[in-house]
């Protein structure tokens, strides 16, 4: 299974980009002193809703194995996300891949603005810099 190693809690994400063609979703946070990316590869299913100035990470949970539970799959946005009834074969295999660890459910809660879930294969987390407020001062009057 995938893991990530910094607490994004608190960290602001500034950045959604896809690749449909590569089935990739990047996210850019920062804390404010550094940015770090986070790459989904494999992507099979995602949804983010509310991306507005100033989004606020409450926490991103990576979710296979056991680590999905019952109250997980009963939870309409995750029957949202996947966009079929509970009772499709695709549903089924979903959560089969998920449980047998094959597939990763991340949930992006928020404090404020965006939050988001994907459905995907891999997670790969970049510490990519220090965050320069100078250097984004025309993107932060807007």
């Amino acid at each position: 299974m995938s893991k990530i190693s910094i607490d994004y809690h608190d960290s602001y994400l500034i950045s959604i980009s896809t690749d449909i063609k590569d089935r990739t979703i990047e996210i850019i946070c920062t804390d404010g002193k550094n940015n770090s990316t986070l790459r989904f590869l494999g992507v099979k299913q995602s949804e983010f809703n509310s991306f507005t100035i100033g989004n606020i990470i409450l926490d991103i949970e990576l979710i296979s194995g056991k680590s999905l539970t019952d109250s997980i799959v009963d939870d309409p946005s995750f029957v949202g996300l996947l966009g079929v009834s509970k009772d499709s074969p695709y549903f089924a295999k979903i959560i089969k891949e998920i449980k047998d660890e094959s597939l990763i459910y991340i949930s992006i809660s928020t404090s404020y603005g965006c939050y988001g879930d994907i459905i995907c294969e891999k997670v790969e987390e970049y510490p990519t810099g220090k965050w320069n407020p100078w250097e984004n001062a025309e993107i932060l009057k807007q």
